[in-house]
């Protein structure tokens, strides 16, 4: 999933003609990302049920795991809830010396974990975070994934809050000539909780 930064122009394809424009703000799915920019499907008029597929530059999307998209852990002490959400995602790929492939691509996440613990101690909360992406090479038909996970512990007092950024990278051989990167799917868990 994604969202448009500002108002931006559909492409037919990457540089080419102009086929519709989107508001600021505006949900639309990720299929294909190339050179600097994304393929993307969307509702066009918004609300409806008809769907239309164009490109836009990369630099006007942010991309995200979806709205609403949390994991929840409940304490069995105190019956606490911890929550996990992607807050946002963004995909910066590297050319190699040539300038015709991908040599690596960097996925930064960005999550917030909350609770509603009212106590007077802390909760010790273990998150996991997952990226997979798919890409493709010149001369191949078919899509390869790759996944990364991290992991990062946080420690919660009464109500509280916290933020962490993960950069998952990925690299490519010469010889899998990659033209074609896209996020796959973004997840953050809650893998355990604990009372101090």
């Amino acid at each position: 999933m994604g969202v448009t930064t500002a108002e931006v122009k559909v492409r037919s394809a990457p540089n080419g003609e102009q086929v519709d424009s989107l508001k600021a703000g505006t949900s639309v799915g990720v299929l294909d990302m190339s050179s600097g920019w994304v393929k993307i499907v969307y509702l066009s008029p918004p609300g409806s049920q008809n769907t239309k597929v164009g490109w836009i530059s990369l630099s006007y999307l942010r991309v995200t795991s979806g709205a609403g998209d949390d994991d929840c852990e409940t304490e069995y002490k105190t019956n606490a809830e911890v929550c996990v959400e992607v807050s946002d995602a963004s995909i910066d790929c590297r050319k190699d010396y040539s300038g015709e492939y991908y040599r690596s691509c960097e996925v930064i996440v960005e999550y917030e974990v909350t609770t509603n613990y009212s106590g007077g101690s802390y909760l010790d909360a273990d998150i996991e975070c997952q990226v997979d992406i798919r890409y493709s090479g010149r001369g191949t038909y078919s899509w390869r994934s790759d996944s990364s996970t991290q992991d990062e512990n946080h420690s919660l007092y009464a109500h509280g809050s916290d933020s962490e950024s993960l950069t998952f990278d990925f690299s490519f051989s010469s010889f899998d000539e990659v033209t074609q990167v896209k996020i796959d799917s973004v997840t953050c868990e809650v893998d355990s909780v604990n009372l101090w």
